[in-house]
């Protein structure tokens, strides 16, 4: 171990190997991807993407890659007007937005 863990004060802790945990893990990522997939295969089945409809194969199988789902309640802001450096770019799959422009 690369660390103690001491107790301060009374304290009550659940154990389980490491295994279960990974494995726990695992299947979830592995439902988590598939569902990711199909969504993503929704979207190209419509054909309305311009963007994704110019994506090569190797493209595509990259995106599949590093695509992940996020999910969002209602108010939550998915990009933010202003910002400098956008890093992510959204595909709506479910849902509605709204989309506003300030001045």
């Amino acid at each position: 171990r690369r660390f103690s863990v001491t107790a301060i004060g009374d304290a009550k802790a659940y154990g389980v190997e490491g295994t279960v945990v990974r494995d726990i893990f695992r299947q979830q990522f592995e439902q988590d991807r598939a569902a990711v997939v199909e969504a993503l295969d929704k979207v190209l089945e419509k054909d309305n993407c311009e963007m994704l409809s110019k994506f090569s194969a190797y493209q595509l199988q990259s995106l599949y890659e590093k695509v992940e789902m996020r999910y969002f309640s209602d108010g939550d802001v998915l990009l933010k007007e202003g910002e400098s450096d956008p890093h992510e770019v959204m595909l709506l799959y479910r849902g509605q937005v709204l989309v506003r422009k300030k001045g």
